[in-house]
């Protein structure tokens, strides 16, 4: 018996999803990009223009209702992730969300509580989890001057890397811009 194609839809369709996430679905042959959202004209237009995405939406709500969607890729601004997420687990669908997860350890907390009660996969896109200066964060340990109370795989999509070694503690302020 032949298996329909996975669906998935893109919220966020900038850079990230025009060299990533665009790319490996439409190399997937298990899986195809059955719609698309985001505010930005221009973006939107370039994403469906390259991947020739039927279903074209400036807000991932509109499509959550008109598409028969499987899976869902959040590819959006950080600090709109926790909406999105939820917007995602609330339609049913299987989730990637790109790093960060989000940018607040509170927000962390919230989503993580959220995927755990869904029933369905989410997942967070750690494409460099094996580069060096990802694996020398997680070495030193030096992440837990910032929030202690998170487990490691949580604190890693956060924090930027300085890839001579460490945590770049003067960047880290751009992770505490919040949607509230």
């Amino acid at each position: 018996m032949k298996r329909d194609k996975l669906k998935v839809g893109i919220i966020g369709c900038g850079q990230v999803s025009r060299v990533g996430h665009g790319l490996a679905i439409r190399a997937d042959k298990r899986a195809v990009i059955a719609a698309s959202a985001d505010p930005d004209d221009e973006n939107l237009k370039s994403f469906v223009r390259k991947f020739k995405v039927p279903g074209i939406y400036s807000d991932h709500k509109e499509m959550f209702k008109k598409e028969t969607l499987d899976a869902v890729v959040i590819a959006s601004p950080p600090w709109l992730h926790r909406e999105h997420l939820k917007d995602s687990i609330d339609a049913g669908l299987h989730v990637l969300c790109e790093k960060p997860l989000a940018t607040t350890p509170k927000d962390i907390k919230a989503m993580v509580r959220m995927a755990k009660e869904h029933d369905k996969i989410v997942q967070i896109g750690h494409s460099k989890r094996f580069e060096p200066g990802f694996q020398r964060i997680k070495e030193t340990g030096q992440y837990r001057d910032f929030w202690q109370d998170l487990p490691d795989e949580h604190l890693l999509a956060l924090l930027p890397p300085r890839f001579q070694g460490g945590v770049d503690k003067a960047s880290a302020g751009y992770f505490k811009k919040s949607r509230d």
